[in-house]
């Protein structure tokens, strides 16, 4: 796909929402979500021309009246109309088959998109008056519910990981916990120890603030499990990672909207590109990574880390601090440091198994596309890389240069 003008280019629809009206809708993809897809698309007032799919047991037949086309009938159609294409599937390996597919056909259309750009651009487009009043309604709901029901959904997970933490607590066995900010490859560690057998927490957060709840059993639960943590005698190690910021925060923004919904950080009528300028300025868990530190790590087990030194070079440093020690990483060294990962956790055979959740996602054409073109201020860049203690008490100045070359383009 790479050797080829035809990709998936999810800015194009959000950029220009006339996209879906000024040519003809094929939905790729014939089976359950093709099926939604179509039913969302008309209740929102855009019409649906045909259906495509590669089963050819499917092709010739309808769908609510409008006709599934083979391949090959959508190159025919391809080369007398002027078409958008929507791959229906939420499987990203699927995905990338359908585009090899498309790729092999050699249409003339470049306007391909996925679902995921699809209800971004809706999103962005509530206030459209070519969307059907009902679908506005829908869609504003749908946003006050969602978040409602996220953000309490994220509290009660956050509230039984630390339940599952403080248990492996107070059993005998040593603890490994992986323990960091959201988007520093942690996943990539606590899988690589789950591999080998090593059992591990994986947590973003453990100081849960109690004045979110109205609940005085929660809330004695949540300070009883936080004094077990904070008292336990029993050997913990505690695996910690930081990012370069920029892309930990575009990297956690697209994370939230595919975990817990695009309305959580886009609202309705806003525009992608100005929401993450606006978050940009902003001092949110989005843009927190290095307090995280503070706010996290001290509070819960009493350790400063910007209180020990870090070698920069190597990209590590151990904390030893009574019963906790403490490995601190920095992600760009990670495939450098296995050996440093398995004698910490005494594993000589350790192997790093990658996971990287973007390749995984369905968001991953448009976190591309963003990551190309996305403008931020310049004193989102500045706040950083000038002078800001906790960058630099991880980064090295060369290392800190060669941010600024990345994302010189980006800066507005």
């Amino acid at each position: 796909m790479e050797n080829t003008n035809v990709v998936i280019n999810e800015l194009k629809l959000l950029e220009n929402f006339n996209i879906l009206f000024d040519n003809k809708v094929v939905l790729y993809g014939a089976g359950y979500c093709g099926t939604k897809t179509h039913n969302m698309l008309k209740a929102t007032g855009v019409p649906v021309s045909y259906f495509c799919d590669g089963n050819m047991q499917k092709c010739g037949t309808f769908i609510d009246g409008i006709e599934v086309l083979s391949p090959q009938e959508l190159k025919q159609i391809d080369d007398l109309d002027k078409l958008v294409i929507i791959i229906t599937t939420d499987q990203v390996h699927l995905v990338d088959q359908i585009m090899n597919l498309i790729v092999g056909l050699k249409l003339r259309t470049k306007n391909i998109f996925t679902i995921f750009g699809l209800n971004v651009s809706l999103v962005q487009n509530t206030y459209d008056p070519r969307i059907n009043e009902n679908m506005r309604i829908l869609l504003l709901h749908e946003d006050r519910v969602t978040k409602l029901r996220r953000l309490v959904e994220m509290s009660m997970g956050d509230i039984l990981k630390l339940i599952h933490v403080t248990k492996a607590f107070l059993k005998n066995s040593t603890t490994v916990l992986v323990y960091q900010p959201g988007k520093v490859g942690s996943l990539t560690i606590a899988g690589s120890l789950s591999a080998i057998g090593i059992s591990n927490n994986h947590v973003h957060r453990l100081n849960i603030d109690t004045k979110e709840y109205n609940d005085e059993n929660i809330i004695k639960y949540v300070h009883e499990c936080r004094n077990v943590l904070s008292t336990s005698h029993r050997s913990v190690k505690i695996i910690t990672l930081v990012r370069e910021p920029v892309s930990q925060y575009l990297s956690l923004c697209f994370q939230i909207m595919d975990g817990i919904g695009i309305n959580i950080v886009i609202s309705p009528g806003d525009s992608l590109m100005n929401t993450f300028v606006k978050i940009a300025n902003e001092k949110t868990v989005y843009n927190q990574q290095f307090e995280w530190f503070d706010l996290e790590l001290k509070d819960v087990f009493g350790i400063d880390i910007y209180d020990h030194p870090f070698d920069r070079k190597k990209g590590y440093s151990i904390i030893k601090k009574n019963n906790i020690e403490v490995l601190v990483m920095k992600l760009e060294k990670l495939n450098e440091l296995e050996e440093v990962i398995g004698e910490f956790v005494c594993a000589p055979h350790f192997k790093l198994v990658n996971s990287n959740e973007n390749d995984n996602k369905l968001y991953k054409y448009l976190y591309k596309n963003v990551k190309e073109t996305i403008k931020l201020p310049r004193e989102f860049y500045t706040h950083y890389y000038e002078g800001n203690h906790y960058m630099d008490h991880f980064y090295t100045p060369e290392e800190k240069a060669e941010f600024w070359k990345k994302w010189e383009k980006n800066i507005e």
